[in-house]
């Protein structure tokens, strides 16, 4: 089954979580199947550092009960947050 996501920055100004330099955006995001059912709808956080794009786990799991879907969104959040990374400094 395919599924659409569609995200949005909600949160533009990215705080400061760790010595490391993480920094914390929120993104809005939609999940809905190809029939345009809406499985999810809601803001999930995004950790990102030098290291890499980290999607809050725990958002993810009461987003969504499915792993694969999960997995998928996941995924599309990384790819989404980044191109934007450069400019959330």
């Amino acid at each position: 089954m395919e599924y659409i996501f569609k995200f949005k920055l909600t949160d533009v100004y990215p705080r400061t979580v760790d010595s490391l330099g993480t920094k914390e955006v929120s993104v809005s995001s939609t999940v809905k199947t190809e029939e345009d059912k809406l499985l999810f709808q809601g803001d999930i956080r995004v950790r990102f550092n030098e290291f890499g794009i980290f999607p809050d786990a725990r958002d993810i799991a009461k987003a969504v009960e499915e792993t694969t879907i999960r997995k998928q969104l996941t995924f599309e959040l990384k790819r989404y947050v980044k191109p934007h990374r450069k400019f959330l400094v």
